[in-house]
């Protein structure tokens, strides 16, 4: 599940929804631009039942070892990849910010009555 069913903005209570897993990203309504970051929900029940295909040091069990052996962090953690993208992580903080500050029920209503134009 993408955030699509949800109009791509609005408050989602993916536990409510029995959602198993959801994904989005932070280009458009976070203002991220290119390369910004995605972000993944994975029930409680299935992250240690569900195995991330692209291992990466960052969801390494010990990652600052640097094992040849990878061993999967436990938790949600394993679904790391690679380096966190520094610069993009801190470019979306001013998009965070105007998105609380406009509330994103404000935000919902707007894309709401854009739609019906």
């Amino acid at each position: 599940m993408g955030s699509e069913p949800f109009g791509g903005v609005g408050a989602s209570d993916l536990n409510a929804a029995q959602a198993d897993l959801a994904i989005g990203c932070t280009y458009k309504y976070l203002n991220g631009g290119p390369g910004a970051p995605a972000f993944l929900y994975v029930r409680r029940d299935l992250q240690e039942k569900l195995v991330n295909p692209i291992a990466g040091w960052m969801g390494q069990k010990n990652l600052f070892n640097f094992e040849l052996d990878y061993q999967p962090a436990a938790g949600l953690r394993h679904f790391l990849t690679g380096t966190p993208p520094v610069i993009s992580l801190s470019l979306i903080e001013a998009g965070v910010d105007q998105l609380l500050e406009a509330g994103m029920g404000n935000l919902r209503a707007k894309s709401v009555r854009q739609r019906s134009i």
